[in-house]
């Protein structure tokens, strides 16, 4: 893997020559063949989870990256790969201008460190070229766990109900200082008592005109039976 920064170019599959590396002035980073035919550039790109900014030549596993070239034939397939291991990332169908721009995802499992992303076609003039930029590659950031506690408070309502006694019921009371049995409770007054003696009296007249009438009613018999008719 090529140290960060470092631009190389390729043509034809010969050895790698050291390109031309140029921090641009948006904060990309270009890389250019030797022969200044071939170019690409990777952009910084606002991270998915946070949206900061992240440097051109600094991926997050996980994320992704924005990549562009110049000088590839029109109408023909670029491939954007990174290593160590190669790993295709993108195919780029080129316009008719031969300029690109492509949003790639950085594989989430690539290991941390120093890997190189490379864009590869076949440039202008029909031959295989490739160009390649040094990259650092970083750890996905740790997400943050929020642990919200929920306090249920319960609150116990007790009713008490409290029994008033009627006017008619005497409620029992120990004797004070007998030990002796509670007081049974006295039953409201019927009225039945205060009438008993009008209806003895009434019963007692109708006995004693009862009696009268039948005396009156024997007396007037025998005399009927005693005198004889002549």
């Amino acid at each position: 893997a090529e140290s960060q920064g470092e631009c190389r170019s390729i043509t034809d599959g010969a050895d790698a020559s050291v390109g031309t590396a140029t921090n641009l002035d948006d904060g990309s980073v270009e890389c250019a063949s030797v022969d200044g035919e071939i170019k690409i550039k990777l952009e910084p790109v606002a991270t998915r989870s946070s949206g900061s900014i992240t440097m051109a030549l600094q991926l997050v596993a996980g994320g992704q990256g924005v990549a562009s070239g110049e000088g590839f034939r029109p109408f023909t397939r670029t491939e954007i790969w990174i290593a160590s291991t190669p790993t295709l990332l993108k195919i780029v169908e080129v316009p008719a201008s031969g300029n690109w721009v492509s949003v790639f995802d950085v594989p989430a499992d690539l290991e941390p460190g120093n890997h190189t992303v490379q864009a590869e076609g076949l440039g202008v003039d029909g031959r295989l070229r490739a160009a390649s930029l040094g990259v650092v590659v970083e750890a996905p950031p740790t997400p943050t766990t929020t642990t919200t506690t929920t306090t249920t408070t319960t609150t116990s309502t007790t009713t008490t109900t409290t029994i008033v006694p009627s006017s008619s019921t005497t409620i029992p009371s120990a004797a004070s200082g007998s030990g002796g049995p509670p007081t049974p409770p006295t039953l409201a007054a019927t009225g039945f008592a205060e009438r008993a003696p009008l209806a003895v009296v009434v019963m007692g007249l109708a006995l004693a005109l009862y009696i009268y009438g039948f005396s009156t009613w024997m007396s007037v018999r025998r005399k009927m039976t005693t005198v004889a008719p002549c």
